[in-house]
């Protein structure tokens, strides 16, 4: 099935199928024209079959809501997530590799620890 993609205003990872020609405006309900904001054209009669690859959907639900809504709406969310256990094990571990014995496996973990921590800080203050 073809589909022509728009891609949101408020966020690039936002992305919008409709059938090729059709307006999105025209079938997205008010409610996501306000999430999404201002579409611009991403990719025009893009086909795309029940069995492709698609990231975070299916594409045998996207051909359906396009085929039963006139629209699909596709978002792609990217998180990181630093652990603070995660650094200590590997900064242990990495300095007692390099011959640091005990005690330097000991401060490997506590530098991780606490680099791991600052960070976490950090993106949470952003």
């Amino acid at each position: 099935m073809e589909f022509d993609i728009y891609q949101s205003s408020k966020s690039k990872m936002i992305f919008v199928f409709v059938s090729p020609g059709v307006d999105p405006l025209s079938v997205l309900p008010r409610k996501y024209q306000v999430s999404v904001g201002q579409l611009s054209m991403f990719k025009r009669n893009k086909t795309i079959n029940e069995n492709d690859p698609i990231i975070g959907t299916s594409p045998k639900e996207l051909i359906n809501n396009v085929t039963s809504r006139g629209y699909h709406i596709q978002g792609v969310e990217i998180k990181t997530n630093i652990s603070e256990v995660g650094a200590s094990l590997g900064g242990g571990l990495l300095v007692a590799s390099l011959g640091g014995g005990p005690i330097g496996a000991v401060i490997g973990a506590a530098v991780g620890y606490f680099l791991a921590h600052n960070a976490k800080e950090a993106e949470d203050d952003s």
